[in-house]
């Protein structure tokens, strides 16, 4: 059975890594798929795509996860709904069960037939409640796997974040 979890990983976060660690342990293996992979340089959006591949790459390798237990693929936004499907698809190749929180993607693969494993927040993490932290250069140390704090660190994210706030609110 080949499992899909899809995200944007903006960043990568505990919560995220025991999925993957679970997905794992009930199918064997997973397709990581980095969704909006065009966008970046935005609040919602700050990192690129090839960044959050790393991020992921260097937390599964901490963690000792076997590199054939994984595959990331990067899905751009396609921007109809309709067609979103099969068009994460044709990136990921063929997926028989998808493991996601979100009521959208829910919808749009249950109608295509997918079985769907619902995911609900681990800890109270979110993306976004450590890019804000971030911003106010409040500890995210506990919400993170060190490897991603390092990564965070060395590409001054507090900073670009910084950045992009004082542009977006020009």
């Amino acid at each position: 059975m080949k499992a899909l979890f899809i995200g944007r990983f903006q960043p990568f976060h505990l919560g995220h890594l025991h999925i993957v660690k679970q997905i794992i342990k009930e199918q064997g293996s997973i397709v990581i798929a980095i969704g909006s992979s065009q966008e970046s340089d935005t609040l919602e959006n700050p990192f690129t795509a090839e960044e959050r591949k790393e991020m992921i790459e260097h937390v599964l390798d901490a963690e000792s996860i076997d590199n054939k237990d994984y595959i990331i693929c990067l899905v751009p936004d396609l921007g109809k709904h309709d067609k979103w499907v099969e068009h994460v698809i044709s990136i990921t190749g063929n997926i028989s069960v998808i493991y996601t929180g979100s009521i959208l993607t829910k919808r749009l693969f249950r109608e295509k037939g997918f079985k769907i494993i619902n995911l609900n927040r681990i800890k109270d993490i979110s993306a976004t409640m450590i890019r804000e932290r971030l911003v106010k250069n409040q500890m995210i140390d506990k919400f993170i796997h060190p490897k991603i704090a390092d990564f965070l660190k060395r590409i001054n994210a507090g900073e670009r974040l910084k950045d992009i706030t004082r542009k977006e609110t020009q």
